[in-house]
């Protein structure tokens, strides 16, 4: 089973989602579109290279847990609308106003004002990770295609040591 936490019920609501885009600007609502579609936590996400994105994949090594993941970013529009439109002026896919790789502490203190106007006060950058794995579910997804995606431990067991995620999982999963 996919690892479950107390912020289970923390999830961003369709509302709120499009509420805070409308407040953010481009480079905020850009990364955190990034976040929600890949499920990826906020280090992942401000890490993410432009050698690791091809324009049809997009390879991720978690640095928490070194889980790697693939995305078929060529069946997910949305996420690819959004990275094919960033300028590539550094290593890093997604920067700050001023062009650098985005710190922690500034990403957050520039989504306090979009949470607020769109309701969230309670939401953080990690609910959007729970927020993408209940969309899939609710999509249909198993907990392996889910898995996949987000990079999250499957199973505890034997078999997890053998179950190679591959790249049919993803695929399955975005369509």
């Amino acid at each position: 089973m996919l690892k479950t936490t107390s912020r289970k019920d923390k999830v961003w609501t369709q509302q709120q989602l499009g509420r805070f885009c409308d407040a953010a600007k481009p480079k905020v609502r850009d990364i955190f579109l990034a976040a929600l579609f890949t499920g990826q936590r906020s280090g992942d996400v401000r890490k993410m290279q432009w050698s690791d994105y091809d324009g049809e994949w997009l390879h991720v090594k978690q640095e928490q847990t070194g889980a790697e993941v693939d995305f078929p970013v060529h069946l997910l529009q949305p996420l690819k609308q959004v990275l094919d439109i960033q300028p590539k002026v550094g290593p890093t896919i997604f920067t700050s106003p001023r062009g650098k790789p985005w710190a922690q502490a500034n990403l957050h203190l520039a989504m306090v004002p979009c949470r607020k106007k769109a309701n969230a006060d309670d939401l953080h950058w990690h609910d959007l990770r729970g927020t993408l794995v209940s969309l899939l579910a609710e999509a249909g997804c198993s907990e392996i295609q889910i898995a996949a995606i987000t990079g999250h431990s499957v199973m505890k067991s034997q078999v997890g040591g053998y179950l190679n995620m591959g790249q049919n999982l993803p695929i399955e999963a975005c369509t």
